[in-house]
């Protein structure tokens, strides 16, 4: 709950801390506003430290390491039933 909290305060820290400041560097609120949107997508990519998500790529296999599918396991055979 703590981490959660803390790292709320950064992502706000992130956002508020440039647009408030383009603001009163320049006057006026119309900085503010690409400022805001630039600062949102950089807090957003801010993430824990042990948030990570696996991510794997299937390969559309039966699992067994040799590439081919269930499907492919019989293409081979001769379909007479004979040897070549």
């Amino acid at each position: 709950m703590r981490d959660a909290i803390l790292l709320a305060c950064l992502r706000a820290v992130v956002i508020l801390v440039p647009s408030y400041t383009a603001a009163w560097l320049s006057g006026e609120m119309v900085w503010t506003i690409p400022t805001l949107a630039a600062a949102a997508s950089l807090a957003s990519a801010i993430r824990p430290m042990n948030d990570s998500v696996r991510r794997v790529d299937d390969d559309g296999g039966d699992g067994d390491g040799d590439g081919d599918t269930e499907d492919d396991v019989g293409a081979d055979a001769d379909p007479d039933g004979g040897e070549s």
